[in-house]
């Protein structure tokens, strides 16, 4: 038995990842978010060689292309991650949106 590996495509900023999504047909955007205490070492730029906590905020963006089963996403962190704004900026693409927390807690 055969498994086709899922193709995931990771755009650099949320202007590609429109442009990406509308040159696929995909209509629909997911907005998946973290904003918790998480320990250094999972936040971009932090890492104390010890175990300290510290405030995770991130936002990935997801869209799924069936046909060929290609995932397309985008991940903002820190002052970028803002939910409302992302939100606003993807219903003006004409996309619809979909949120989901991913929060541990």
């Amino acid at each position: 038995m055969s498994h086709e590996a899922t193709l995931k495509i990771i755009c650099k900023d949320l202007v590609e990842f429109e442009k990406t999504l509308h040159e696929k047909g995909i209509q629909k955007a997911i907005v998946t978010w973290r904003e918790e205490w998480a320990p250094a070492g999972e936040i971009p730029g932090e890492n104390h060689g010890e175990v300290t906590f510290g405030s995770l905020r991130e936002i990935e963006v997801l869209g799924y292309h069936r046909a060929s089963g290609t995932i397309i996403g985008v991940v903002l962190r820190g002052p970028e991650a803002q939910r409302p704004a992302i939100r606003e900026h993807l219903l003006a693409a004409g996309l619809s949106v979909s949120e989901r927390c991913r929060n541990l807690t």
